[in-house]
């Protein structure tokens, strides 16, 4: 096969660049021979390919030991066993995903699978004839998937908004409590694909020529290899953000910055066997999952032998990678990678691997920040624009260079600013607000991370990223006060009083004072009809809109979304949410306020179809204070009838 060579070395980056906006980076590539399964039987040997040390792969030695029939519907595994140098210390090595192996001088597959806490170079290899098949998909590639993905993020994201406003409303912040919420704030910068469950198999479908070498106890399902998220430049203070990764198929670790950057890189050759890496960020951070080329043909190459996200149609950078040596694990050995010049894009992310178009370019966009603090120090990205990833990775970028001098479990007052410009807007979305917390993620997700996945998850038009400018400024200690008790002038309401409901707020280490909020009864709330009313933090009503509100999740147009993230309410708010029952029904949508009973009284009986609903309208307030708020209280009034001889 002829080999297609690049050159990635920083003297020619005007040229490189050029090279690939052309996309004839390489000369014509010829499709390998394949063995088909069907021909592979136990006892035949081979050789494999992948990068043990710096660009150039290396040959290691390969006896098959058998197959897995029915791995996935008409999809096998070939078994294998290898051997060679540092595999035989090391076993079989995340990032080795995409390892070419070949029999009888043609191409079997690629390593792809493997056994935890196994020492003997074990290993599942995905057939070549499958990864093929990720071609013929690209080839008839749509966009209603990536619609119908869309859409199922965005439910999703809508019940994790549910969630968390469940826990912010729930009752005093307790140390559990507060843990569990920090989870849940997390957990909205995931990418859904990221919580999937891992494919595996157990030792009761493995021949026995292959658990007879098997170590006993746990581990012994066949999984797919470990990615190494190799991470260059993330520092202690943002490593909890890695327990996003928890469960996943990849495994963090520290990258290895390329030795004295900014000199020449060595020239790396694309071919089978080389280090790849699906690039999430470049810059003052790197960030890349890591795993080997399969085989490349024209502008085609393919890799991984599994999936990455399995998110299916995709737009990741791809990058070459350089090994820097080889980290010996019980658990699972991994290679110490670096991620060198990116050489084209990743288009699908199937269950046979994925495939990336040579000379493309994946979209990315620049992301600034400048932290004022304990030093005054500012950072510069280049995140991928991928709708599914990119809030997550802009998360690691913002989040650590905030945390950067700063010290954990401090107290920190945080006045924060957020540009976000993307496609088809002349005028950037600009948010601040002001917190307090005992981190700086905070206003890196409210400001930033859960607004970008509102636009890019939005039903009306395709978005893109453009760039991102985030401001934060740290000071020591809290302007906060705790909302502690709250309680109303009367325990029954006609239609149409007015309420008043006191609110008792605690200062932090200061005084305990009270508000007045007002709350107007509707003169049409139905007598008899309790009343649920929450007075809480801004955070908390933020949640429950973007859970329950459709101008967040289903906006009549583009222009309505853009107008309710304008509307940021100021951490400094004391919110009151109260929701009346009115007189009438909600029948198909449409509001039925004035139907007389015997209608009324129909269509509350047609109800139980699901078609009908109570007829309720929300009401809210507002009262601006000098701290920062947290914590939520209800309480509950009863709508009784008028009394007839009130003037």
């Amino acid at each position: 096969m002829t080999r297609s060579r690049i050159a990635v070395a920083r003297f020619l980056p005007i040229l490189l660049a050029g090279l690939l906006t052309a996309g004839a980076v390489h000369g014509a590539q010829e499709r390998p021979q394949i063995i088909p399964v069907s021909e592979i039987k136990a006892g035949m040997t081979g050789y494999g390919l992948t990068c043990l040390e710096s660009s150039r792969p290396q040959k290691f030695q390969v006896e098959v030991l058998g197959n897995l029939r029915g791995w996935t519907p008409k999809g096998d595994v070939i078994l294998i066993r290898m051997s060679g140098p540092v595999i035989d210390d090391c076993g079989v090595i995340s990032g080795m995903s995409g390892s070419p192996i070949y029999i009888e001088g043609k191409l079997a597959g690629a390593v792809a699978y493997g056994w935890r806490y196994c020492k003997i170079p074990l290993a599942g290899v995905t057939p070549a004839g499958e990864m093929m098949r990720v071609q013929e998909i690209q080839a008839r590639a749509g966009q209603e998937q990536k619609k119908a993905a869309r859409e199922v993020t965005r439910h999703a994201l809508r019940n994790r908004s549910r969630e968390l406003a469940r826990l912010l409303t729930s009752g005093p912040r307790t140390e559990e409590s507060n843990a569990r919420l920090r989870q849940s704030v997390l957990r909205m910068a995931g990418p859904a694909t990221l919580r999937a469950p891992q494919l595996s198999f157990g030792p009761h479908a493995v021949p026995p020529t292959v658990s007879s070498l098997l170590p006993g106890g746990v581990g012994q399902e066949l999984r797919p290899l470990l990615i190494p998220m190799a991470i260059n430049g993330l520092s202690s203070a943002g490593a909890p953000l890695l327990s996003l990764l928890d469960g996943t198929g990849f495994m963090p670790v520290q990258g290895a910055a390329i030795a004295a950057r900014g000199a020449p890189e060595e020239e790396v050759i694309l071919e089978p066997g080389v280090t790849v890496g699906a690039a999430f960020v470049c810059g003052d951070m790197d960030i890349a999952g890591m795993g080997t080329l399969t085989w490349i043909e024209g502008d085609n190459a393919v890799a991984f032998g599994h999936p990455m996200f399995g998110s299916g149609e995709t737009d990741i950078p791809l990058a070459v990678g350089h090994v820097q040596t080889i980290v010996p694990s019980i658990y699972s050995s991994f290679k110490l990678a670096s991620t060198g010049k990116l050489v084209g894009r990743i288009t699908q992310d199937r269950s046979s691997g994925v495939l990336a178009k040579i000379g493309e370019k994946a979209p990315m966009f620049p992301c600034k920040v400048r932290v004022r603090g304990t030093v005054d120090d500012q950072y510069s990205y280049q995140v991928a624009g991928y709708w599914e990833t990119a809030p997550l990775f802009t998360l690691y970028a913002l989040a650590d260079s905030s945390a950067r001098w700063e010290g954990l479990g401090n107290r920190y007052f945080l006045k924060a600013k957020a540009t976000i410009s993307f496609s088809g807007q002349e005028e950037p979305l600009i948010q601040e607000n002001v917190y307090n917390s005992y981190s700086v993620v905070p206003p890196s997700m409210d400001l930033v991370v859960i607004p970008m996945e509102e636009l890019l998850l939005n039903p009306h038009r395709e978005v893109e990223i453009e760039g991102i400018d985030y401001e934060l400024e740290v000071q020591p200690g809290f302007q906060a006060a705790l909302i502690e008790s709250v309680w109303a002038d009367r325990v029954m309401a006609e239609p149409g009083s007015e309420v008043t409901v006191y609110v008792r707020l605690l200062e932090f280490r200061g005084e305990r004072l009270t508000k007045k909020l007002k709350l107007q009864v509707p003169e049409t709330a139905r007598p008899g009809s309790r009343v649920d009313i929450l007075v809480c933090d801004a955070l908390a009503d933020r949640m429950i809109r973007r859970g329950m509100d459709p101008g967040s999740f289903a906006p009549p147009n583009f222009e309505s979304l853009l107008d309710y993230l304008k509307e940021t309410e100021s951490n400094k708010s004391l919110i009151l949410r109260a929701s009346f029952v009115e007189r009438g029904v909600r029948y198909d949508g449409d509001a039925m306020p004035s139907l007389p009973p015997s209608a009324l009284s129909i269509l509350q009986f047609k109800g139980s179809g699901g078609q009908t609903t109570p007829l309720v309208t929300d009401t809210r307030e507002t009262v601006e204070t000098p701290w920062v708020l947290e914590g939520a209280q209800s309480l509950s009034i009863i709508i009784k009838e008028r009394d007839p001889y009130n003037p």
